[in-house]
């Protein structure tokens, strides 16, 4: 086999002069336009696929995917590489937005007052949310302490730290 095809061998060509049979050798124009026309429909079946299968991926990205949006004056955290390993990406920043180019570019200011802007697609951008504006409770209770399912009864428990919880609410201590 050659190609998918049988190769054509000095008896084949033997057999041809004795039964005088010849195959139908075509002209190169004749060869591209039947070619042409046979190609054609597999053509339009396959880009027929090819829209259906980019329609069903553009609704299932689309359904995941939400617009984000940064406004002149918030703060922002950038991804970038980092300086000891090109293939190491962290965030970096906050950095304070300057401009909006357009929907998904941003123009913001480099930080130590350097005076130089960079721009960045929305992308690699990340708002960043001040964590002195919002109210945690201490990380101990979130991890050793829940309501009890059962009882409503106190259970007083001590933290790990020394500090008593407030009996008036039930907890029991998490294994």
């Amino acid at each position: 086999m050659l190609f998918g095809r049988q190769p054509r061998t000095l008896l084949d060509m033997l057999a041809e002069q004795w039964e005088e049979t010849k195959e139908e050798v075509k002209d190169l124009l004749t060869y591209t336009r039947d070619l042409r026309e046979n190609l054609h429909p597999v053509w339009e079946e396959a880009h027929t696929a090819l829209r259906e299968a980019q329609t069903k991926q553009k609704q299932i990205y689309d359904a995941r995917s939400a617009v984000r949006t940064l406004a002149v004056g918030d703060k922002a955290l950038v991804l970038l590489t980092s300086t000891e390993n090109k293939l190491l990406a962290r965030c970096q920043g906050p950095f304070d937005v300057i401009a909006q180019i357009n929907p998904t570019i941003y123009r913001l200011a480099t930080p130590q007052g350097t005076g130089r802007e960079q721009i960045y697609h929305i992308n690699l951008l990340k708002k960043w949310l001040d964590p002195h504006r919002w109210a945690f409770r201490p990380l101990h209770r979130l991890r050793c302490y829940r309501r009890h399912p059962i009882s409503h009864t106190p259970y007083p428990r001590t933290v790990q730290s020394g500090q008593t919880v407030d009996q008036s609410r039930s907890y029991r201590v998490l294994p």
